[in-house]
């Protein structure tokens, strides 16, 4: 009975995980290996903009997420992987001022 109950778990999840719809933040630079990871948004590269309200105008519209989720039945995912933030002496700051909430 394990065996058959691990099956058809494990076919469940892999549906679910077909279902993943994976949003990635605007770089309004045009580079192919930076595209579709990173924002660089608190390095300064949005014009010198690092205000922590505007970082949200890196990401999908919220309509987007409502969207896939109720409309299509996806699991949204979106991310902001900027290796530049490691070595930013503000990034820190300015992400822990972002996420208070």
């Amino acid at each position: 009975a394990s065996s058959s109950t691990y099956r058809s778990s494990g076919k469940m999840n892999a549906k679910r995980i077909r279902r993943i719809k994976c949003y990635t933040p605007f770089c309004p630079w045009a580079f192919p290996e930076l595209d579709h990871k990173e924002s660089f948004y608190f390095v300064g590269h949005y014009l010198g903009i690092v205000d922590p309200y505007f970082y949200r105008m890196a990401f999908p519209l919220k309509m987007t997420r409502w969207w896939e989720e109720r409309v299509l039945g996806n699991i949204f995912f979106c991310f902001d992987g900027c290796a530049q933030y490691l070595t930013s002496p503000s990034a820190p700051y300015l992400i822990a001022s972002t996420y208070q909430n």
